[in-house]
């Protein structure tokens, strides 16, 4: 397979379908994936900037209704 085809048929988000349908043998997707180069060094850690901003939280104005009727 050329370099296009294998991105296509190792595509993370469709290749556990192609080894359902034996499109893929599990030992060629181990060895493609051994095959990769490792791009860790030229990554950027981005998780400080994600995890430790505060969370939106949820606010509530005015007065609080429901579809149930109260009982008074």
């Amino acid at each position: 397979m050329n370099s296009i085809q294998n991105d296509i048929v190792f595509d993370n988000r469709i290749v556990q379908r192609n080894i359902r349908s034996g499109r893929v043998d599990r030992t060629e997707y181990e060895q493609y994936l051994a095959s990769l180069p490792d791009l860790k060094d030229q990554c950027e850690d981005i998780g400080d900037e994600i995890y430790r901003s505060k969370k939106p939280g949820l606010a509530l104005t005015g007065e609080f209704s429901s579809n149930e009727q109260d009982d008074e």
